[in-house]
């Protein structure tokens, strides 16, 4: 009987005669240095035993994961570095740090190397981020930057915000968290500087805003959209990451 392959967490499968099945997308795994188990999603992977009768249990008696039972005895978490603040897509590929929604990075829409020292994306798809800096293009107005916004699946614009920047050698896009609020802003130099919209709910990122379940927790980046199919490019000069708390 089919299960249902809509995400990959586990479930309970009611087969026709009553009985139940746990039907797990993560499984053990056998390495050289003994068994481990990935929990979960893709977080850590836990030292495991089997049992007599083949089930896998953890090798330190418990039933949570732990940083003990992941690592051998004596050994010493390896320290992982902090991503840089800044971006200048200097690279011929992307850094390790960046994250793609549900696809690889391939050339397909995506490229560092067509205008080096930049970033390429190729529009596609409709946009579905919570918030967004937009910059676009009308007809009458040339370049224009507004606000779109996604309320729990409903998309929508946030009237009276909009920016003509047709104008502008090149536009910088900032977005600054402090506290609940999250402010766009907007600037033709990277100096002088114009919000963009007023105040925003920053708490609406969180994973649990909504009637729907969300695990992926809040991202910030970059994204291109092209509704008419023709897969326009944007390029992207820099990107920056910074915390501003004293």
């Amino acid at each position: 009987m089919f299960l249902n392959s809509s995400g990959f967490d586990p479930s309970l499968f009611h087969d026709e005669d009553g009985r139940t099945t746990p039907h797990l997308a993560s499984r053990p795994v056998r390495t050289p240095a003994g068994a481990r188990c990935v929990l979960g999603r893709e977080t850590c992977l836990q030292r495991v035993g089997w049992t007599d009768d083949g089930w896998p249990r953890l090798a330190d008696g418990g039933r949570l994961p732990s940083l003990e039972a992941a690592a051998p005895r004596g050994a010493t978490p390896a320290p992982v570095p902090a991503p840089p603040v800044r971006d200048d897509f200097d690279a011929p590929a992307l850094a390790p740090y960046w994250n793609t929604l549900r696809t690889p990075a391939t050339p397909q829409w995506l490229s560092l190397t067509e205008r080096p020292g930049h970033l390429r994306l190729r529009g596609r798809q409709s946009p579905h981020s919570r918030y967004a800096l937009r910059l676009t293009h009308e007809e009458c107005r040339g370049r224009v930057l507004g606000i779109v916004l996604t309320d729990d699946g409903a998309y929508g614009e946030l009237p009276g915000c909009e920016l003509d920047v047709d104008d502008w050698p090149l536009a910088h896009l900032r977005a600054r968290f402090d506290g609940p609020e999250l402010r766009f802003a907007a600037s033709p130099d990277g100096v002088s500087w114009q919000d963009v919209g007023p105040a925003l709910e920053a708490t609406r990122l969180s994973d649990d805003y909504g009637e729907r379940l969300r695990f992926t927790g809040a991202f910030v980046g970059v994204c291109v959209q092209d509704l008419g199919g023709t897969r326009a490019v944007a390029d992207f000069d820099w990107f920056e990451l910074r915390d501003l708390a004293p």
